[in-house]
């Protein structure tokens, strides 16, 4: 055997593609289509015409396919469109419409499944705060008939005090009734902490990241009182 052909050899072994690679793209490519098909299979006939423009990462498309689903289907879609990994726009824009304009948002977290994969899908995201909003900022919850220290575990916050206390107060038709406690909890917190913001609603609503928030406190007429590391409910 000559160099020459000993070297060829060598050049032909390394301009062969890597099987494995090969295999990694096709069952991505796969993985998707069967994601797309999962979308499909829950969509309504009137629904139909806006899955394909959505999970090519058109926006508009996104919203109204997501007008068009049952509020128990939303946050299936927008598990279907994260893990389809279609740009992180669309996936804001379902997102926030399973969590705001649904009846059903805590299926959101259901098809998390955890809080680890909840971050990861607002994170994804990229929601942003308005332009204004200072940092560190102040946020707030409202919540009536619990103890402080399990206001701040909720969720859902506000950038707005007056919506926390309205909301303290109860809501539909449990709003103001004369046994009603309002709690209203408060936190200072950095604004990379809030991973989700929404005021579709007009509630300025934000999650932050780290529930209960670092330092959060409760608040009375007469401003905030106690540290949050006891139950001051």
């Amino acid at each position: 055997m000559t160099a020459t052909s000993s070297t060829t050899r060598t050049d032909q072994r390394k301009a062969k593609p890597k099987p494995r690679a090969r295999r990694g793209r096709q069952s991505r490519v796969v993985k998707r289509e069967q994601i797309i098909e999962a979308a499909r299979s829950i969509t309504p006939e009137w629904g139909q015409e806006y899955v394909a423009e959505a999970f090519e990462g058109d926006p508009d498309a996104v919203f109204r396919l997501m007008c068009a689903l049952h509020d128990y289907q939303r946050a299936s879609m927008a598990h279907h469109l994260y893990m389809a990994r279609v740009r992180p726009e669309p996936v804001r824009v379902a997102l926030e419409f399973a969590w705001t304009q649904s009846h059903h948002y805590q299926d959101v977290l259901y098809k998390a499944r955890t809080w680890r994969q909840f971050v990861r899908w607002c994170r994804y995201a990229s929601f942003e705060l308005p332009a204004g909003v200072p940092d560190p900022v102040t946020i707030y919850r409202g919540v009536p008939n619990v103890t402080a220290a399990r206001a701040a575990q909720g969720v859902a916050w506000t950038l707005d005090r007056e919506r926390a206390e309205f909301f303290s107060r109860g809501y539909g038709g449990n709003a103001n009734r004369p046994d009603t406690t309002p709690m209203v909890v408060s936190a200072m917190v950095s604004r990379r902490m809030l991973m989700f913001y929404s005021d579709e609603r007009k509630e300025q609503e934000v999650i932050p990241e780290t529930l209960p928030p670092s330092g959060w406190y409760r608040l009375r007429a007469s401003g905030p009182t106690q540290k949050g590391t006891t139950n001051v409910g």
